[in-house]
């Protein structure tokens, strides 16, 4: 069987740091999904979303994979504003539609974090790693590299990654 990937950048624009890290992880081929071309609302209490908002679909997408990385740069020593909003939609998903939400359940979740720092901050994914914990996902781990490095020097990250895909 096939492992089914589905990563998700949240980088502020299309061709980032964070996919350039992605595509040489994974190659162009990966089921990659940039947030920044989403258009995903924040969180709205009384459901009011535009009909062109990209959760649901992304939703769907995860829901036939069976791995779900969340790949972002640090910014302000902690993760992207596209992907806080995206984290913070998964609210949806435990009110209006618990269905989806709950067919989350052992799917696999990790986080890819880029920057040009030399480390990843401290409790940076604490954020994802608990709302894996809440949506009865497995948490496997997290990565970080740092982009002043060459990404021919990444074999650690490739390492970690095979253990995540590896289930």
């Amino acid at each position: 069987m096939t492992e089914n990937i589905l990563v998700i950048s949240g980088s502020t624009r299309a061709g980032s740091n964070t996919t350039l890290l992605v595509e040489h992880l994974f190659g162009k081929d990966v089921n990659h999904i940039e947030l920044c071309k989403s258009h995903i609302a924040q969180y709205d209490y009384d459901d009011n979303y535009a009909v062109e908002d990209g959760f649901q679909n992304i939703v769907n997408q995860m829901l036939l994979s069976d791995l779900i990385i969340l790949a972002t740069p640090v910014y302000w020593y902690t993760m992207s504003g596209y992907t806080k909003v995206f984290l913070d939609r998964w609210t949806d998903l435990v009110t209006t539609c618990k269905d989806k939400g709950r067919a989350l359940k052992g799917k696999r979740l990790a986080v890819i974090a880029q920057s040009t720092s030399e480390a990843m901050p401290q409790g940076f994914e604490l954020p994802i790693k608990l709302t894996a914990e809440y949506m009865d996902m497995k948490y496997v781990g997290e990565v970080f590299w740092d982009m002043r490095r060459d990404l021919d020097q990444s074999q650690k990250l490739q390492l970690a990654i095979n253990q995540w895909t590896n289930g």
